[in-house]
């Protein structure tokens, strides 16, 4: 009878920093903050999620009419450099962007909708003090959150 083979050991997540963990090539970083007085910090972070898809430094055109993506680091093959036609390179930038109202961000474990522990840790919706249950809403009065665009620039 054969010994049974064991499975693989997983790889297991490195934490160099508090809420900072690595794995697989893929990087999770938690500890970035800024207080709500720190003008250069919110700047600083804004800066950095607004960055563009593309360094423009990196983006030349060509006397072709192709567009050359000079790359951060060379491929495998040893590749530093991607020759587009200007609607390949467009056409490849759409397809980046995600649909409306699809989530980019993707929850899992505990704190995955579907997690049966989720409302245990989960925070819970506050509720507004001044509204009282008994009362009708009023006309041009809407409750929760939404309110019609033409209203959220008027006083």
């Amino acid at each position: 009878m054969a010994a049974s083979a064991r499975p693989a050991a997983r790889p297991r997540a490195r934490f160099d920093k508090p809420l900072c963990a690595s794995l697989d090539g893929f990087s999770l970083h938690a500890a970035t903050r800024v207080g709500g007085h720190d003008e250069q910090g919110r700047e600083a972070l804004l800066r950095y999620v607004l960055r563009p898809p593309l360094a423009q430094d990196r983006v030349v055109p060509g006397p072709d009419g192709l567009v050359r993506i000079v790359l951060k680091r060379a491929f495998g093959d040893g590749t530093v450099a991607i020759d587009l036609d200007p609607l390949s390179l467009l056409s490849r930038l759409a397809a980046a962007v995600p649909p409306p109202r699809y989530h980019t961000v993707k929850y899992g474990g505990v704190l995955a909708s579907a997690s049966k522990i989720r409302p245990l840790i989960a925070p819970k919706p506050k509720v507004a003090s001044h509204v009282q249950q008994d009362e009708a809403p009023k006309r041009g009065h809407w409750s929760g959150k939404y309110r019609p665009w033409a209203r959220r620039f008027s006083i």
